[in-house]
């Protein structure tokens, strides 16, 4: 796991991983551990919108330039 000294930071990577484990445990264990499970996908998807947006705006900014 890569820690940021500011913040604690986990790689995007290793966040589908534990989403992935995640969702098996609540296959196997239920639905105690779903808000485990829903912890990491709200984490994902903010992750996913925060590259999703960086890259439009690097799109954009590489577009403009002139």
């Amino acid at each position: 796991m890569q820690i940021n000294n500011e913040t604690s930071y986990v790689d995007l990577n290793e966040l589908e991983h534990a989403y992935k484990i995640a969702a098996r445990i609540v296959s196997s264990f239920g639905d105690t551990y779903l808000p485990t499970f829903q912890r990491l996908h709200e984490e994902l998807q903010i992750r996913y919108r925060q590259r999703d947006l960086k890259s439009i705006a690097l799109n954009i900014a590489n577009n403009s330039i002139g």
